[in-house]
């Protein structure tokens, strides 16, 4: 089960043992458009859910973006309902 952080680091091959600080904004940490896309799918897959392509524009850090899923993992709906474990793995999972 991968977490934010984890995935973060899959698709910039940052070490385990590397901090990054969830207040770093993408850019910096080595993101750009197409690397911004590769997140985007694979949260969609994780969850179950369709992510923003302009995520990374729109929730600039993991931080930001971990807020976003803790928002939206109280939707009522029932794809909501169904990935919520999804989501809340992606939210609380940093380490």
């Amino acid at each position: 089960e991968l977490g934010l952080e984890d995935l973060v680091r899959e698709i910039l091959m940052i070490p385990k043992g590397e901090t990054i600080d969830e207040t770093t904004p993408f850019f910096e940490l080595g993101f750009d458009s197409n690397l911004g896309l590769v997140l985007a799918d694979r949260i969609s897959k994780i969850t179950g859910q369709s992510a923003s392509p302009t995520l990374i524009f729109e929730f600039p850090n993991m931080k930001a973006l971990k807020k976003n899923f803790q928002q939206h993992s109280v939707k009522q709906d029932s794809l909501v309902k169904k990935n919520q474990h999804h989501i809340g793995r992606l939210c609380v999972r940093s380490s």
